[in-house]
């Protein structure tokens, strides 16, 4: 179920106000995010038990996480590892940023990648309007995509912008 309200066509343009969820109309206008700190976006989304720590409120497969504007870094809260900010396993549905400016920006200090996602099984994980800083792997550097997941059929970035983030190495 879709934490918004369905209502109808607001003024305005339909990408900064507007989506499509199983076929209706729902706003994002003035909804209340899920998320305001780097402790709660890793607790919502970051579900694989190999990494050092584990989220607690795992977002349900399917499900939505809206995510407050601002700058979220290991520095200031809970990350996966020493390697990613955040690790996905299997997890399925949509990460948006609460406004579609791409202000929700993972800053990785230079430090680590990121996202690691590893597979969506058979659901498609979508994150939108997101900003990938300063990241630095060994693979993929803002977000690495492993195992079944595919941009193309299980991956869609949409509004996303990524700024000095790099692979360094094998």
């Amino acid at each position: 179920p879709s934490p918004y309200s369905s209502n109808s066509p607001i003024e305005g343009p339909a990408l900064d106000s507007m989506g499509n969820i199983e076929g209706s109309e729902y706003s994002y206008s003035n909804c209340v995010p899920d998320v305001s700190t780097m402790t709660e976006l890793f607790n919502m989304v970051s579900n694989y038990y190999f990494t050092t720590n584990t989220g607690n409120s795992i977002m349900l497969y399917g499900d939505t996480t809206v995510v407050a504007s601002g700058s979220y870094k290991c520095s200031q809260g809970t990350c996966a590892d020493d390697k990613q900010m955040l690790y996905t396993k299997y997890l399925y549905g949509v990460l948006r940023c609460v406004a579609d400016d791409a202000s929700c920006v993972l800053k990785a200090e230079n430090t680590r990648r990121g996202v690691h996602i590893s597979s969506t099984e058979n659901g498609k994980l979508t994150i939108r309007a997101f900003s990938f800083e300063d990241g630095e792997a060994a693979r993929g550097g803002g977000i690495y995509v492993q195992g079944s997941a595919t941009i193309v059929n299980s991956l869609e970035l949409s509004l996303c912008s990524f700024f000095n983030c790099r692979s360094i190495g094998p």
